[in-house]
């Protein structure tokens, strides 16, 4: 059965990058900041992030630190375990459990993703994601087609189905200054929230491994 102490457990180990599978295990993390606007270009707020995550083989796992622009909250924390693989050159699947926290109001859920990925070529992939919501019995369902315009740009559309039948779409176009930096623009609209355009830096780096 599920706890938010198996999960801490779980995703600990994960982390370990000494011990047995010292010299093994491959650990990065990251950094980004984000601010978002409505549809007319106004200002709405703003977020940071970080994440170290550890990987060993398929099995990976991590943490994710997160501002919020929250009354109840001021910072998100997620955990999450999971594990990734190829089928074969074209198709890959990627599985993983991830637990979500307030700093003030503590343990909130946790859901399990699956992502199925079919590469139709060194520049086209389509990935299909199910999201699934054990506590709420609920599912999200998308579907995003990345295309690799050229060795910097790369542009992702998306459609989904969300927990409560809302359609919701996301465009996404994402620039590569360097290996470890890159740029984004999100747009983003759906049935139950208004437009928004969020313009994101991040800053990817690898640790050990």
């Amino acid at each position: 059965m599920f706890t938010p102490k198996n999960l801490c457990a779980a995703t600990a180990l994960c982390l370990l990058p000494m011990g047995a599978y010292a010299g093994s295990v491959e650990l990065s993390g990251g950094l980004a900041a984000s601010l978002y606007f409505d549809k007319d270009l106004d200002h709405t707020s703003e977020t940071v992030e970080g994440y170290v995550e550890a990987a060993y083989g398929g099995l990976y796992g991590g943490i994710w630190i997160g501002s919020l622009d929250d009354p109840a909250d001021d910072v998100e924390y997620d955990l999450y375990i999971g594990y990734a693989g190829d089928v074969n050159d074209n198709f890959s699947y990627d599985v993983y459990v991830t637990g979500y926290w307030g700093d003030d109001s503590g343990y909130w859920t946790y859901d399990v993703t699956t992502d199925l990925t079919y590469a139709f070529s060194d520049s086209v992939a389509a990935t299909y994601e199910l999201i699934w919501d054990p506590d709420a019995d609920t599912f999200d369902n998308s579907i995003a087609v990345e295309f690799a315009v050229n060795d910097k740009w790369t542009i992702t559309p998306l459609v989904g189905i969300d927990g409560a039948d809302d359609t919701y779409g996301e465009l996404s176009f994402l620039y590569g200054l360097t290996d470890e930096v890159s740029f984004e623009v999100l747009f983003e609209d759906s049935e139950s929230a208004s437009p928004m355009i969020t313009f994101t830096a991040y800053y990817d780096f690898s640790i050990a491994g």
